[in-house]
């Protein structure tokens, strides 16, 4: 019977919701009983189509009140009111029994009232139906109820009586505090009758952008008297037009009680265009706030960065700071955006604005910022200009030793670092052990006394050298006596720990080639034999000082093609023939295929070389300074470690090519190729030659001369170009020195100095050089690839003894006596 009962209830309870409209979705969260008797009555009411036109949660309502159908039809047809304000309604009452707390008579005034928004006629039946309040103050509150609702976090049924009611105050409906309705605890200010008032006032105008803060909130609770007074007394003095933007810059400035006091002093004597202009954004209002010290200057169209920077200092009374904008507001106004200055890191912690002067500003408007990496390194607070300019150009490494020096007075610690970062000797990736035992000797003198005095007796020593030497000061002390060059230290360094045991250098000389390894690997690799070792010890020690077993070994890592080549210039350097292989007799000739007197021959073979003050040039033309050109200054795809064409490296051993460095304080700065050849300005044919590199150990036949042919002109070609670290001014002064010297060498060589087509942004116009079409000649080459820059990249056994068109630059003499 219970199975036969059940089945009849549920189909009486199917039945009923089926002609009631009642969703069947309700029996996963109502009960039974409850969807029985709401459906019972909506079918003897007749009113399943209301219920059609219910929302979900209105229908739940009525559920749980099912004593309100009768007023819900009664409601419903009534015309003033819509079906989605009766749904609003419903779906906000909640558990409140609508049927038992309100009168039909209330439900229909507050649904029929279009002036309440149909999402809170609920909150306002609820709350605030017994109020009164007039057409405004309605407004207000739908307003209130709705900013409550998108920024609080709790709802009206959680706030007292006399909370609520502060929903229609003006204050509320501004954006004024949007950022402070969330917090419960500044709801007990919001009810003080002057702190209320105050609020009423700054929202009283439109402000959108103006926000007050929690702090503030608090500020005016603390000193309300005080504060309504001296607004209620400042206000008349602003134009009607001007009063908004007073109120937004008194809340922005934060400094509510200070600044309605020098108001009070400094608004009588006010005219009205300074008050226009005052309000027109924070710095005006600042500067007049505080004295007015840049009345003179338009700072309508200053950056916002700027203009935060002249804020910080008229609020912290940096008077000299701003007198110094004053005078020097063009500069000012240069400043870039990102740069020093404009960090306000910078100003706000690191530096005294009150230092500047004029210099200053005009300084750092070639200065950038400050890098996350140099900021680590900053321990203080007070840092000078000077210092701050040092850190932005100096490197990393500068800084942090730097800092090391600080036992050191001011001027002694700028004077090292500045010696330092100007040698530009500490390389980027050094460690800071490294850093912190250079600085334990740089705290005794600077690294130009080292040099002079316990390192003095080192030939050509390089700074560079001589700072990874005090690094390790204490490892290398016992052998700096011995030593003699600075292929000696590079030994020692590379070498440290193999050298720990020898107590002094004579013993590490005795014993250099079992000290350093590579050097084992390489005879092995090159097959160079032991006798040849012993006949040669003297030229093994220079080379391997140079650090040659490394560096010929990184260049036969996958070029073991040219091993043949390499040993032959290995021995020929160790044996100390290195010239006769490098200019066997009859090579020139051979590679430029044509005729050169020996005198001539003997002028180019002759290296020169200028120096002015920290500046010199020279040629160079020996085995470890060339096979370095691709790492000297700057990586290139000549480079002997991965250079993309390092199998053209060996044809810068030709007869006809070296090389030109340039340096200044030490450090190369600019590398470039000339080479010895023959062009002309008409076209000819090619002339192949095969080439190789002449073996010491045999004797090689000698080759025919070439005859001269008139039209061929003997070439001085100067490559391309490459700097390293200088500015374009620089490069264009080293060129003209380039020029000088190549002049005088192709002079003397009765030799055309012809320039790459690189250098046309690099020479002057009074140069004597004008661009123009030229066959320049690809020469023979030992190695049987070469990297001409100027002339395409690689060129091969194919291109040789062929001639290459191009624009270069010409002497114009050379051009005027050939075209007429």
């Amino acid at each position: 019977m219970k199975l036969l009962d059940t089945i009849q209830n549920n189909l009486r309870l199917y039945q009923g919701m089926t002609q009631a409209k009642v969703s069947y979705d309700f029996l996963k969260t109502q009960k039974e009983e409850d969807l029985l008797r709401l459906s019972e009555q909506i079918n003897q009411m007749d009113a399943s189509k209301i219920i059609l036109m219910l929302q979900e949660s209105a229908v739940a309502y009525l559920i749980k009140d099912p004593k309100f159908l009768p007023d819900l039809i009664r409601l419903e047809c009534e015309e003033k009111i819509s079906i989605n304000s009766i749904n609003s309604m419903l779906a906000h009452a909640g558990e409140d029994v609508l049927s038992v707390n309100f009168k039909y008579e209330e439900l229909y005034e507050v649904l029929t009232d279009e002036r309440i928004f149909n999402q809170w006629k609920y909150e306002y039946l609820k709350y605030y139906s017994k109020c009164g309040f007039d057409s405004r103050q309605l407004l207000d509150l739908m307003d209130g109820i709705s900013k409550l609702s998108s920024y609080a976090d709790f709802t009206l049924s959680e706030l007292s009586n006399t909370e609520r009611l502060l929903l229609i105050e003006p204050f509320f409906r501004s954006g004024l505090i949007n950022e402070v309705i969330s917090d419960r605890t500044v709801w007990k200010y919001f009810e003080e009758p002057e702190v209320k008032e105050i609020l009423n006032i700054c929202a009283s105008s439109p402000i959108y952008d103006c926000r007050i803060h929690q702090e503030q909130i608090k500020e005016i609770s603390r000193n309300a008297g005080s504060i309504l007074k001296d607004i209620k007394s400042v206000l008349p003095y602003f134009p009607q037009k001007c009063q908004d933007g007073f109120i937004e810059q008194w809340l922005e400035n934060d400094m509510l009680v200070y600044d309605l006091k020098q108001l009070k002093r400094n608004l009588p004597s006010a005219t009205e265009d300074a008050l226009v202009r005052m309000v027109k954004n924070r710095t005006f209002y600042l500067n007049f706030l505080y004295g007015d010290f840049l009345a003179e200057l338009n700072l309508e169209n200053v950056s916002s960065q700027k203009q935060d920077m002249l804020i910080y200092a008229l609020t912290h009374r940096k008077k000299h700071f701003l007198s110094v904008v004053k005078e020097y507001f063009s500069l000012f106004l240069k400043l870039p955006r990102y740069s020093l200055l404009m960090d306000k890191e910078v100003y706000t912690t690191y530096l005294n604005l009150n230092t500047l002067n004029g210099k200053n500003l005009q300084e750092a408007c070639g200065l950038g910022c400050l890098s996350k990496e140099i900021r680590k390194c900053l321990t203080r607070k007070d840092y000078t200009f000077a210092e701050l300019k040092l850190f932005v150009t100096a490197g990393k490494q500068y800084v942090y030793l730097y800092h090391q020096l600080y036992p050191l007075k001011y001027d002694e610690r700028m004077k090292t670092i500045r010696e330092l970062a100007g040698k530009e000797c500490i390389p980027d990736n050094i460690s800071e052990e490294s850093l912190i035992s250079i600085a334990e000797k740089l705290r005794q003198k600077p690294l130009s006394q080292w040099i002079h005095k316990e390192l003095g007796h080192i030939e050509n020593l390089s700074w560079n050298c001589a700072v990874k030497v005090l690094a390790v000061w204490n490892e290398l002390e016992r052998f700096i006596p011995g030593v003699r060059t600075e292929q000696h230290l590079l030994f020692l360094l590379k070498n440290q720990e193999k050298v720990n045991e020898y107590p002094d250098f004579e013993s590490v000389i005795k014993q250099i080639t079992e000290i350093d390894t590579t050097w084992n690997t390489l005879c092995r690799q090159l097959k160079i034999e032991p006798s040849f070792i012993h006949e040669n010890q003297k030229g093994v020690r220079e080379f391997l000082y140079q650090g040659g077993a490394e560096i010929i070994s990184l260049f036969l890592r996958d070029s073991d093609e040219d091993a043949e080549k390499i040993r032959r210039l290995c021995m020929a350097e160790i044996a100390g023939r290195f010239y006769d292989v490098k200019y066997h007799k009859g090579d020139l000739e051979r590679e430029i295929s044509l005729k050169v007197p020996d005198e001539i021959e003997e002028i180019w073979k002759k290296n020169l070389s200028m120096k002015e003050g920290n500046a010199q040039l020279w040629e160079e033309d020996r085995l470890l300074p060339v096979m370095q050109i691709g790492e000297l200054v700057g990586r290139t795809c000549l480079s002997y470690r991965n250079g993309r064409y390092k199998e053209c490296l060996l044809s810068a051993f030709d007869a006809n090519k070296k090389v030109l460095y340039f340096a200044l304080n030490g450090q190369l700065v600019f590398r470039a190729f000339i080479r010895l050849t023959k062009g002309t300005l008409s076209n000819r044919k090619s002339q192949n030659n095969h080439l190789q590199f002449v073996d010491i150990t045999k004797e090689e036949q000698e080759s025919a001369s070439k005859q001269i042919d008139q039209t061929e002109q003997l070439t001085l070609f100067l490559e391309r170009p490459y700097f390293k670290g200088i500015s374009e001014e620089k490069e264009r002064e080293i060129v003209q020195f380039v020029l000088r010297m190549l002049k005088q060498k192709a002079k003397k060589m009765s030799a055309q100095l012809i320039l790459s087509n690189d250098y046309k942004a690099l020479v002057p116009e009074t140069s004597g050089l004008v661009r123009a079409q030229y066959h320049m000649y690809i020469s023979a080459s030992k190695n049987g690839k070469q990297y001409l820059d100027s002339l395409g990249g690689m060129a091969t056994i194919n291109n040789e003894g062929s001639y290459e068109k191009g624009m270069f630059l010409l002497p114009v003499e050379f051009l005027r006596q050939n075209t007429l």
